[in-house]
């Protein structure tokens, strides 16, 4: 086919048909020259998807770019039907904001129309996947020795949930002193091998695929000691506590190392790092960049480089191996705590063993020499002079031998530096076996003793508590069943009595009272206190003896009726027959029993009864009681 060059006039409409032979086809168009003038697409696009946010960079052809000005972007939800525009402010670079991050785009990109360009063309439609929006899961780092000395193997192994949308990732390694970023390691694989030096790092893994990267996930690899960094291989001197010089004894074996760095880290300080050149060295002094404080231990390390191009630590992947390290301390103190949890076991007669836990390294403020175990007899008068034991730093248990049998100890123990020992724990009280049986703590002996107490008062106390309380706390007896009450309940009914005044016996009166009606159902009868019937007069002499043969007289009562019942008694007198002798001799509590006393007589002229004469002794045949009257009168009512 021979094409022939065409003078057109761009302001002129033409016409144009198009044959194809092969298909035998026509096409026409016609149109005026400079309005079918198009533009194409542009020639480069990069996308990234970050924060729900898409970023556009693009580039034109060279023909293009200079008139182009802006550019149009039109997405939408994967097979979906309505699309969403919108105009950048610059013909290079644009974003698209507020995208669902779990969802599917498609975008199309053209430049917005101008004079020159009067018709764009639509890009082809470019396809995002959902962004990446959550980081990898790092199932664990195995550490293991590597081949050469002062070098270990870390195998690092991981996972993504969606792996299907990751195209990749990439593992970056750096020290955990924040020395310079080495570049980050690519692989498509979920693990990776890395030989390494003994010191810190850190770990970021991301996954990523052609339009979004996640988030990182982050792993922190502890240092590791050196086996030989307490053989002196490294030794440090302190200036002050802004430098230091520190030396190793093996040149011959480090000649052919050009770039060494030493790190220095502590519990409480982010570790630092110092870089230098040496040939044929055997130690460097330091001008630390931060001061150094006492009692606090610092981790100092030396690493060793044998290429210069690694020295900056672009490449970290076996480029570097740890030549020793070493534990120091600026300025040193005795331990600020003691040793805790102390236990024993395996207790003979003789002897024990003691366990504790060690004390914290923060707490040390020095390099720990030991452990001083102080104990001795416990005892109020015991003079038993204290004995001690030092044990090696190492050591959290020791046997106490040469003991006393069933004897008590008290126990301390405290940890020792270089500058001294330190707190001593607090006293535990341990005792060794009495008599092959295993020792009892004071205070379980007292508790058996205080409970056999308690049983041997419960079982034999009782019958000791009985006896005692019959032997001075007698029963009181009750009035009601009193056999001296008991016995004066006779049914008698005595005829009231007249008060007759006599005048003629002696000068002063003689008062006949009639006792007082019983109560119904209570009948008694009474003597006054010569033996003559109540009624009698009294007189102020002795009354002459009476005969036998007087007993026949009417004014004599028989025995049987010579018994007084008051009329004060309890309970029921005919339920409760009098037996035996009188065991009541309470008369306070026979009075109350007693009708009260009738009003007192009074006397005429000089006639009435003297206090003295009448201060006489009244007793009951029979009765079983006796009381004095301490009054002028005679209290009749008493009898």
């Amino acid at each position: 086919m021979t094409l022939n060059n065409l003078w057109i006039y761009k302001d002129k409409n033409i016409t144009v048909h198009v044959f194809d032979k092969n298909n035998c086809t026509k096409a026409s168009f016609r149109g005026v020259p400079k309005q079918m003038i198009r533009c194409d697409p542009p020639a480069n696009v990069s996308f990234l998807r970050l924060s729900r946010r898409l970023m556009v960079n693009l580039t034109w052809r060279p023909e293009d770019e200079r008139h182009i000005k802006k550019y149009d972007l039109r997405y939408r939800v994967l097979n979906s039907v309505f699309w969403n525009e919108s105009q950048s402010t610059e013909r290079n670079k644009g974003s698209v904001e507020h995208l669902d991050p779990s969802l599917s785009y498609e975008v199309e990109i053209r430049c917005s129309p101008i004079d020159f360009c009067p018709k764009c063309s639509w890009s082809p439609p470019y396809l995002f996947p959902p962004e990446l929006t959550v980081p990898p899961v790092i199932l664990n780092v195995e550490d293991d020795v590597a081949g050469q000395n002062g070098c270990r193997l870390l195998l690092i192994r991981w996972n993504y949930p969606s792996r299907e949308l990751v195209k990749g990732y990439s593992v970056k390694v750096e020290h955990a002193s924040g020395e310079g970023p080495s570049d980050p390691i690519p692989t498509d694989q979920m693990e990776l091998r890395l030989i390494v030096s003994y010191s810190a790092y850190q770990l970021q893994i991301t996954a990523s695929n052609e339009f979004s990267t996640s988030p990182a996930a982050h792993w922190t690899v502890p240092a590791r000691r050196h086996r030989d960094g307490a053989g002196g291989r490294l030794n440090v001197t302190f200036h002050s506590n802004m430098s230091l010089t520190l030396s190793w004894s093996d040149s011959e074996a480090l000649k052919p190392i050009v770039c060494y760095s030493v790190e220095l880290s502590s519990r409480v300080h982010k570790p630092q790092y110092y870089l230098f050149y040496l040939h044929n060295a055997s130690h460097q002094l330091i001008s630390l960049k931060e001061p150094l404080e006492p009692y606090q231990m610092y981790d100092i390390t030396l690493h060793t480089r044998t290429n210069k191009n690694v020295c900056n630590m672009e490449r970290i992947n076996n480029s570097e191996s740890t030549y020793g390290s070493l534990q120091a301390y600026f300025r040193e103190g005795a331990p600020v705590s003691a040793p805790t949890n102390i236990s024993r076991s395996n207790v003979t007669l003789t002897s024990m063993v003691l366990t504790w836990r060690p004390v914290p390294v923060e707490d040390l403020r020095g390099h720990l020499l030991g452990y001083t175990l102080l104990y001795k007899e416990t005892g109020p008068q015991n003079t038993s002079t204290p004995r001690n034991t030092t044990v090696d730093p190492t050591v959290v248990s020791q046997e106490l031998v040469g003991l006393e049998s069933g004897t008590v100890y008290t126990v301390q123990i405290a940890a020792f530096t270089s500058a001294g020992a330190g707190v001593k724990s607090s006293a535990s009280y341990f005792g060794t076996s009495s008599q092959g049986l295993p020792f009892l703590h004071k205070a379980v002996k007292n508790s058996l003793i205080t409970c056999s107490v308690l049983i041997g008062i419960i079982l034999f106390g009782s019958p000791l508590l009985k006896r005692a309380k019959g032997s001075f706390w007698p029963n009181v007896p009750n009035p009601g069943t009193s056999s001296a009450i008991q016995r004066m309940v006779k049914s008698y009914e005595l005829e009231p009595l007249k008060l007759t005044i006599l005048r003629e016996e002696c000068d002063t009166c003689t008062l006949h009272l009639p006792p007082p009606d019983p109560p119904l159902g209570l009948q008694y009868t009474g003597l006054q206190g010569s033996g003559q019937p109540l009624g009698t007069p009294l007189s102020c002499e002795e009354p002459p003896r009476r005969d036998a043969s007087d007993d026949s007289t009417g004014d004599t009562l028989p025995d049987d009726e010579r018994t007084t019942t008051p009329d004060a008694l309890q309970g029921d007198p005919e339920s409760a027959p009098g037996k035996g002798p009188s065991d009541y001799t309470t008369m306070e509590l026979f009075q109350q029993g007693m009708p009260p006393p009738p009003p007192a007589c009074r006397t005429e002229g000089h006639a009435g009864l003297h206090g003295e004469e009448m201060n006489k002794t009244v007793h009951g045949n029979g009765s079983g009681y006796s009381r004095q009257s301490s009054q002028g009168p005679m209290e009749i009512g008493a009898l």
